[in-house]
């Protein structure tokens, strides 16, 4: 990982938290935010959601050429009865997010995309995390909106906030919760350079 620290890399994504899982993994990068479309076309899996959007996020930078490597991710929160949520748009669809999930166990799903886009290289992952939440009272929940934390968050919370008082059990990666799946990247990149950068 130490050769990545020169390469021109570009995390694009607006969400503050990616910027500071990525930077744990010590590599300098710029961090740009485009404009993505990020419906989802009812009926699709899971899997394909999150990796779609990942990927649309990557199609969405002007011009990635300008730098070695490009990251994008995006988050999904799959509900107990099979729904995809997103982030949600107002409290009241942020407090029926939390009902859906109290008490249950839920999955976290965050896709991947890594571009080299000097040689055309494109690889896109994903991956699954499983977390149980504790059984939420109303006050419970009327507490957790007045944070502010379900703003611009998928399934409505953010467990490395106060939202970690709402989860009982987290079952794989704390960081892809978090919105970036640390182990998963660290690998995607060791790959990418094994293929294409050996020195």
């Amino acid at each position: 990982m130490s050769a990545l620290k020169h390469a021109r890399f570009l995390l694009a994504s607006s969400s503050p938290r990616r910027h500071e899982l990525l930077a744990t993994l010590g590599l300098t990068f710029d961090v740009e935010h485009y404009d993505t479309d990020e419906s989802i076309r009812e009926g699709t899996a899971p899997e394909d959601a999150v990796r779609d959007l990942a990927e649309r996020k990557y199609r969405s930078v002007p011009d990635p050429t300008r730098y070695d490597y490009v990251l994008t991710a995006d988050t999904i929160v799959i509900a107990p009865d099979g729904r995809i949520l997103g982030k949600p748009g107002s409290v009241v669809e942020a407090r029926e997010f939390l009902q859906s999930l109290s008490g249950a166990r839920h999955r976290v799903m965050t896709g991947v995309c890594l571009a080299k886009p000097g040689i055309g290289y494109r690889r896109v992952e994903h991956d699954e995390t499983v977390v149980m939440v504790e059984p939420l009272q109303e006050t419970d929940i009327a507490w957790y909106l007045t944070t502010g934390e379900w703003q611009g968050v998928a399934g409505a919370y953010r467990m490395q906030g106060a939202g970690a008082a709402l989860l009982r059990r987290v079952e794989g990666s704390p960081s892809n919760v978090i919105g970036l799946p640390l182990r998963l990247v660290y690998s995607m990149l060791c790959a990418c350079r094994f293929q294409f950068d050996r020195i």
